[in-house]
Parts: C-alpha cells; structure tokens; sequence
C-alpha cells in the first residue's frame, strides 16, 4: 500500500486516503487481497468507500467507490508499482454489497471474481463479474455480469420467483476455462410475459414451476457467452 499510495497511506489504520472526495465524504482505499502472478509480479486489490461524516454512518456507503487493482514488483525489500488499473470495478452503495476472491481462470492463470449483490424495491440479484489481473487492460471476462441470483418475494403480487445459481469453473477447450451455473429454485404466477394479458389476468395462475437447470458459458469473442443450457433466474 506505501508503495501505491505514498504519504496519502497511513500504515497506523492500514488506509489511504485518495482523492476525488464526494459531498465531502473522503474516499478511504482499503488492502482487500492479493495474489502471486506467474509473470513473478503480485497482483494486489484495493476496495474503496466513501467515509460519511459524524453521525450519517446509517446510511450506509455511498455508490461509486471504485476497486483498483495494481501490479507489483519486489526487488529486495522495496515494492515497485509496474502497472495501475483503477475503477476496474465499483460499489453500488447501501443496501449493496460485494464480495471477491481469486479463482483459476485457466491453466496457469489466476482470476479475480466478483459477486455484485444488490438489493432494491422489493428485489434481490447478484451478478458475477470475472477479471484476468494479467491482461493489458483488465475488463470484466462476462460483459455486464452474469445473473447468479434473482428474487422478487418481497414485492410480487401475481408473478413471483426466488432462484440462484452455484457456479465453478472447469476446464474446456479455450484459453479461460468454463463457467458453469447450477441453477435452482421456482416461480409461480403469470410470467413476465402474460402480465399483459387480460384473460390470463382474470383465471386461475400457472402452477409454479422449476427454475433447475445448468447453464455452461465458453469464452469466446472478447466475453463468456452461452454455449450450453439457458440461464432460468428471471431478471430485472
């Protein structure tokens, strides 16, 4: 972190503080993990909030605080930085979190994965989101993220679904191995496309239904995209 930061790191509370400030809110930059790189280098992942005045600590963090990442060198006892990737990703404030942890992307390759949870009106999602430290430019392997949770209990009326997806990685025929989701759950109610029809709306609903299923997604053309099964989680 001194290495990153410089004098804006106190080692005392293990932060940095970094600028642009929001609403006079400091952005603070916390160590969340790292991971030793086959190029030798140290992949190193920095999570920032937004510190709330005195007092306004139940509102919870501010959207917006960005997740660097940096790639480091030791030579002797001194840390260089040789690469700085910031804003790869960024928090979706309160009521939202997010949790990361490294994987294996392929062969020889380490990965940095991170579920977006959030929280809304009555609705619960989570999204995966994929990430190779390596590359020149680390973006996000799946796009826009992948949905591994949907839920709408708190909120439907007629159409209503809770499902999620347990998900891994495993080898296939590319650079990046496969994603494959384990999908459970069910919905009962109209489905999102008959909400509109006045006859259906009148009778009796569907029974519910089974939302199990497996989805595999290949890497191919700069993103995962589906190759086997469908993704059943409704989204929204």
């Amino acid at each position: 972190m001194l290495a990153v930061f410089g004098a804006d790191y106190d080692a005392v509370r293990g932060h940095a503080s970094a600028d642009p400030a929001t609403d006079d809110m400091p952005l603070i930059m916390t160590a969340h993990s790292s991971q030793r790189l086959p190029s030798g280098e140290t992949a190193l992942v920095v999570v920032g909030h937004f510190r709330r005045p005195a007092g306004e600590e139940l509102l919870g963090d501010a959207a917006g605080a960005p997740v660097n990442l940096y790639l480091l060198r030791q030579q002797g006892s001194a840390w260089t930085v040789t690469r700085r990737h910031e804003g790869i990703a960024e928090s979706e404030g309160h009521g939202h979190g997010m949790e990361l942890r490294w994987v294996t992307l392929g062969r020889g390759i380490p990965g940095l994965a991170i579920e977006r949870h959030w929280l809304g009106q009555g609705y619960v999602g989570a999204w995966l989101s994929l990430f190779d430290p390596a590359s020149a430019r680390p973006a996000d392997l799946t796009g826009q993220g992948i949905m591994i949770k949907s839920d709408n209990r708190d909120t439907c009326e007629r159409a209503c679904w809770s499902g999620q997806a347990s998900w891994r990685l495993v080898p296939g025929a590319g650079r990046y191995h496969d994603l494959v989701l384990s999908i459970s759950g069910e919905a009962s109610g109209a489905s999102a496309d008959a909400e509109g029809n006045d006859e259906q709306a009148a009778g009796e609903l569907p029974p519910a239904r089974s939302l199990a299923g497996t989805a595999r997604y290949t890497f191919e053309q700069a993103s995962y995209r589906l190759r086997e099964g469908e993704n059943t989680l409704p989204s929204f």
